[in-house]
């Protein structure tokens, strides 16, 4: 007898088929069993017959991507089976200390990056960098990783200014330079010498404790200084708005050119 064993997707799979073969034989050798057991009627003479008679055990072979051969017979019988290691599909995980998925028909270990994410702990927006790991950050600093970009110092900066950028850089403004007013693009994260690189916050919240605003717009004076007071002379750009005493969100706009 021989019966075709299909790949399976998981060993839940396919001890549920070896189950249902095995129902099957159960139910061929209780089959043979009664056809060996023809009672006669009491009112004729029993007929002679000779009748096949089950035998008490037989080979079974599986055949197919599960093979497996064992001599079946008695109540309990064991098949042990081989999966071709050449199918995608059930396989055994290594056994260590990583934790494994399959990826193209493979083990891999998964990354630490997302196994660390159980130990984040705290309200906010999550974040990763390579420095720290997964961190849960404030609406602040979350808009701050959002809009915040990095370039050259192409002059002295300081921090919490108004720069203005081109292809090569960043400087501070000068308010009497026209071209200067359209190349704002942000405030200053920090400070910086000719040729460091710098972070400049384009969007998004930006807080200082050193700031005491009141409600409303945000100008940029001469070399970038961060004002309430609208120029008198040359360009006028609006950096942003003052939502507190001690926070801007940051939203760069030309407001006037002066010719």
């Amino acid at each position: 007898m021989e019966w075709n064993v299909k790949n399976a997707l998981s060993r839940d799979v396919e001890r549920e088929h070896l189950n249902r073969i095995l129902k099957d034989i159960r139910k061929t050798i209780d089959g043979m069993q009664r056809s060996a057991e023809q009672p006669s009627r009491p009112s004729q003479p029993a007929p002679i017959r000779v009748a096949p008679s089950a035998p008490s055990t037989f080979t079974l072979t599986l055949t197919g991507d599960v093979t497996g051969s064992a001599t079946v017979g008695g109540t309990n019988s064991v098949i042990v089976t081989t999966l071709d290691p050449s199918l995608v599909g059930v396989g055994e995980a290594p056994l260590d200390s990583n934790f494994y998925w399959r990826a193209f028909g493979e083990w891999q270990a998964v990354p630490y990056t997302l196994l660390s994410l159980s130990y984040v702990e705290g309200d906010g927006y999550l974040h990763f960098s390579d420095e720290n790991g997964w961190e849960v950050q404030t609406n602040e600093q979350a808009s701050a990783n959002i809009h915040t970009i990095k370039l050259e110092a192409l002059t002295t900066i300081h921090g919490r200014r108004a720069v203005a950028a081109d292809i090569t850089g960043v400087y501070h403004p000068d308010i009497s330079v026209i071209d200067d007013g359209p190349k704002i693009v942000g405030i200053t994260r920090q400070a910086g010498n000719v040729g460091d690189v710098v972070e400049v916050q384009t969007g998004g919240l930006m807080t200082d404790p050193s700031w005491s605003w009141s409600s409303g717009a945000v100008f940029v004076d001469d070399e970038g200084i961060l004002t309430q007071t609208a120029p008198a002379s040359g360009w006028v750009v609006c950096v942003g708005k003052a939502i507190a005493s001690d926070t801007i969100d940051i939203n760069v706009s030309l407001t006037l050119i002066r010719s």
